[in-house]
């Protein structure tokens, strides 16, 4: 089948800012205890006993409601661009007014860089207002260095961060646990044309890659944390947006007496409108559901639920000839994609010396896809019939994942980290083949089968412990995290420990040496070993599931060693720049025979069925640089790329290059914000063209199989893309408008080969795309 995205590159490092509020009364005295509710922030928070509060943040937030015992409530919404805020609080009496705002003190000053094994971080603001990512959380993942996306005929959001594979990637939604955010997501892996997690309420996106903390379950590759936002705890307001290609409705508000909050989005997208502009076969349709309720009634306990939803569905015409009385008619499928993600959290916080969280997610994924000729290697329907054998999978997973957390202080040690983590997944396979409209080759008659189906379902239970201790002395501070991982399907016990410094150098740069050995769940093998298995037809249906269940027990966890060197400093006070070394070392890999065959099941002397040696090696380097401003506001400037080389080693001793080596990355930003209502964004991106392309099979009418793959390196990757947004205000409505310009110059690399029935074909992304959008808040 054949998908689309668009992508583009860019790099934003994200510090943070400090508001100092003090709450007082008419006559200057302090009120200690006063409840602050800020929209975007998940908790309330309280003045001390001087009336002061500090607020760390990372991005614009919303209204601010200030309640206090004996004075009447006070609502700011239209935050000053300061760094101290004076809030004079009335007492009650029969009429109640809002009280005058005094601010004084200079501008906002930013912390600086964040230390400790800190992630990138960036926000919603970051993702909305980059030309090129349509709004879409994985596409600018996909900005960053030393990420490959868009490389293949899906040209999907695919994540191959640093040599990985997107089986190695886990995004983290509010505590919840996916493997993928995407529309279309193909099962294990990070891939889909659209996001559906709603950008305009993410409040912050930590983005880890090498050195990932201990209490985060364990990933070879990358975590992706991404923290919602909340509903307004002063007022109900809504929001109505509209693209060529859909829309989007929102609502927010308080709830419980402005002790919580409620936000509620629901966005539908149609890609019918770009049909002249893409060379697709199918278009599809789809629409996705964000929902977050918060409540907080006092400074110790906060309590959330979140869930996201999505629904998808694409009509898709396989194309491929047969012979008729009236010669050759077009063959044509139409298919219907549905699979669904959601979940929900819940929290709990008490914080007494000691900080305790307790989260419980649950997700589910339920995928129906078909696929034809490319992808298609049954000998049975190719040595039987002439045209578009069709292979239908259904592959359904459940998740539930408890996870406890604590957060204490112990003689010189500050902020030890602590919890446990326990996972049950369910897991449900099944297959077929089928062949419509076809052309048995032996009696020349034209009609549809149905093969025989195979299904399997198992459920497999994990449980973790995780244990971080952070260490400082004189200019050092340091993270040292070990976790315990037992996986139940493979009956194997890991132990992962890792250990992050930062060194303040006396040039005010930051030195960070990293290392960790890092295990993961083969997400990829359960599904690997049921279609290898389901293939050989003389396996009954009972038989299936046992087999698949005793196999896994002889497989090993993946295991990745990782070392980092990076140095991050400041020129001429207003640009950062950044530096990055690293080197990954995997060591239990299943062997590769050639470019395109993994051996993952091999059949023993006594005709008996066994795991492959998991012997095979892969290694991943590279070097990262980025120079960015430190101005998001109104003039943003960044640039930098990486150079890196990915190697498996085969079944005959010699090393080659990866699917994925594309060799090198670019990216560059710019965005400026003027006359107040005005915003452009321009980016440009590229990256080296693939060794080489997938094989291709097929077969036609009067000619035997084929199978071939081309050797030389595919084109070399480029965009440019523009953005221009104008916003202003009538009344009580927030207006804007925007067109984004996707591909400017129209660089279409060969991207991929696929065959359509009847000959090899140039897979190519699009073309000049203008999007053109508007959006109403109240």
């Amino acid at each position: 089948m054949k998908t689309f995205t668009i992508v583009l590159l860019s790099y934003i490092l994200v510090a943070g800012k400090t508001l100092d509020i003090w709450v007082t009364t008419s006559d200057k005295s302090f009120i200690p205890a006063c409840r602050i509710c800020i929209s975007g922030i998940d908790s309330c928070l309280y003045s001390d006993l001087n009336g002061h509060i500090a607020i760390n943040f990372k991005d614009q937030f919303g209204p601010i409601l200030f309640c206090a015992s004996g004075y009447a409530d006070t609502i700011v919404t239209d935050l000053p661009d300061v760094d101290t805020l004076t809030i004079q609080l009335e007492e009650l009496s029969p009429i109640n007014t809002l009280a005058p705002i005094k601010v004084t003190a200079p501008q906002i000053k930013l912390t600086g860089f964040q230390l400790k094994n800190r992630p990138i971080l960036f926000t919603s603001s970051d993702i909305l207002n980059t030309a090129g990512t349509g709004g879409d959380v994985s596409r600018f993942i996909a900005t960053q260095p030393s990420v490959v996306a868009s490389i293949s005929e899906g040209y999907d959001n695919t994540l191959y961060i640093r040599g990985g594979r997107p089986t190695e990637v886990l995004f983290i939604v509010d505590g919840i646990e996916f493997e993928n955010v995407n529309h279309f997501s193909k099962a294990n892996g990070s891939g889909g044309p659209v996001g559906f997690i709603n950008s305009d309420y993410i409040k912050s996106v930590s983005y880890y890659a090498g050195a990932m903390p201990a209490e985060y379950p364990s990933r070879l590759s990358s975590i992706i944390n991404i923290c919602m936002k909340n509903g307004s705890f002063t007022t109900y307001k809504g929001s109505a947006a509209a693209k060529m290609t859909g829309g989007m409705l929102s609502i927010e508000g308080p709830l419980l007496h402005q002790y919580g909050s409620i936000a509620v989005a629901a966005r539908y997208i149609n890609f019918e409108p770009l049909s002249r502009l893409v060379d697709n076969s199918g278009f599809p349709k789809l629409g996705d559901i964000y929902a977050k309720c918060l409540f907080s009634p006092n400074e110790k306990l906060t309590m959330y639920v979140t869930g996201v939803y999505s629904y998808n569905h694409n009509n898709f015409r396989y194309p491929s000839l047969f012979p008729s009385g009236n010669g050759y008619n077009r063959n044509t499928i139409n298919e219907i994609e549905q699979i669904g993600q959601g979940g929900g959290g819940f929290t709990v916080r008490y914080n007494n010396k000691i900080t305790q969280e307790l989260t419980l997610g649950v997700s589910f994924r339920e995928g129906k896809r078909y696929d034809s000729l490319s992808d298609f290697n049954s000998g049975y329907f190719l040595n039987s019939f002439a045209q578009n054998p069709i292979s239908e999978n259904i592959i359904n997973k459940n998740n539930t994942s408890l996870k406890y957390k604590a957060t204490f202080t112990i003689g010189g040690f500050d902020s030890i980290v602590a919890g446990a983590r326990i996972s049950s997944s369910h897991f449900s396979i099944k297959n077929g083949e089928y062949s419509q409209y076809i052309v048995s080759l032996s009696t020349d008659t034209v009609y549809a089968l149905w093969a025989d189906t195979k299904k399997a379902w198992f459920h497999g239970n994990e449980a973790g412990l995780f244990f971080d201790v952070p260490l400082q002395k004189r200019n050092m501070i340091a993270d040292v995290g070990l976790r315990y991982d037992y996986y139940g399907l493979l009956g194997k016990h890991t132990l992962s420990p890792s250990v992050v410094a930062d060194f303040t150098l006396p040039s005010a740069a930051v030195l960070t040496i990293s290392y960790g050995l890092y295990h993961q769940f083969p997400t990829e093998i359960p599904l690997l070993l049921f279609n290898s298995l389901s293939a050989r037809r003389f396996i009954s249906r009972d038989s299936l599931e046992r087999m698949e269940l005793q196999l896994l027990q002889d497989v090993k966890p993946y295991r990745c060693q990782q070392l980092g060197i990076g140095c991050k400093t400041s020129l001429f006070d207003h640009f950062f720049i950044k530096g990055d070394l690293y080197y990954k070392w995997y060591d239990r890999e299943f062997l590769h025979n050639n470019q395109f065959s993994i051996s993952v099941l091999e059949m023993d002397s006594n005709g008996d069925y066994k795991i492959s040696n998991q012997n095979g090696k892969r290694k991943s380097m590279g070097v990262e640089l980025m120079l960015n401003t430190d101005d998001h506001q109104w003039c943003y400037f960044s640039i930098g790329g990486s150079v890196f080389s990915v190697l498996n080693r085969y079944s005959n001793g010699n090393w080659y290059h990866d699917w994925t080596d594309v060799g090198y990355t670019f990216s560059a930003c710019s965005r400026i914000s003027f006359f107040e209502h005005h915003m452009v964004s321009l980016t440009a991106s590229a990256m080296g063209g693939r060794p080489y392309t997938k094989p291709t099979t097929g077969r036609t009418l009067f000619s035997s199989t084929q199978s071939e793959w081309f050797s030389d390196r595919l084109d070399r990757i480029f965009y440019v893309n523009l953005l221009y947004k104008y916003t202003t205000k009538i009344r009580a409505l927030s207006l804007e408008g925007s067109i984004e310009i996707l591909n400017l110059f129209n660089a279409q690399p060969a991207l991929d080969y696929r065959f359509n029935g009847e000959r090899n074909i140039k897979i190519a992304p699009f073309g000049i795309t203008p999007i053109l959008g508007i959006a109403v808040n109240i």
